[in-house]
């Protein structure tokens, strides 16, 4: 506790505390963005090992059994997450995005609303703009054809 906060149930709220859980909350960020790298990973090599499947025969004959075609995919993104852990440079790189990230300022819903509505009118006025061009377009271009020269 610090003194202005002593005898009033408060906790102390010094910076370094703040640190400590946004550290643990990008650990969590990081982590859960791994594992969903890891399951696209492995569902790539899904779809390349039935795109070779299908492809050849060869494989085709190795890879019918389940425990290529299904555990292939399973392990190549069982390393590919274990290589994005263990990883110091990603690891840093991912904490620096997490970090940028925070840093973002969001709009409010009410800046949110009345930018909706702009774009909705903006794109309103410009296809209203684009049939009438192809309107008068349409009539100069059937004007000409029915010209007999």
């Amino acid at each position: 506790m610090d003194s202005k906060s002593i005898g009033w149930g408060f906790e102390s709220l010094l910076p370094c505390h703040f640190k400590v859980d946004m550290e643990k909350t990008y650990n969590k960020i990081i982590a859960i963005s791994f594992v969903i790298a890891a399951a696209l990973f492995g569902w790539v090599i899904s779809v390349a090992v039935n795109i070779m499947i299908n492809t050849w025969g060869a494989f085709a004959r190795v890879a019918n059994n389940t425990a290529v075609s299904h555990g292939v995919p399973i392990t190549a993104g069982i390393l590919f997450f274990f290589f994005l852990i263990l990883t110091p440079p990603v690891r840093e790189w991912a904490s620096d995005v997490a970090l940028e990230i925070s840093k973002i300022v969001w709009p409010s819903i009410k800046d949110t609303r009345s930018l909706t509505i702009v774009v909705c009118v903006i794109i309103l006025i410009a296809s209203l703009l684009f049939y009438t061009f192809d309107l008068v377009s349409g009539y100069l271009v059937e004007f000409i054809l029915s010209l007999e020269i």
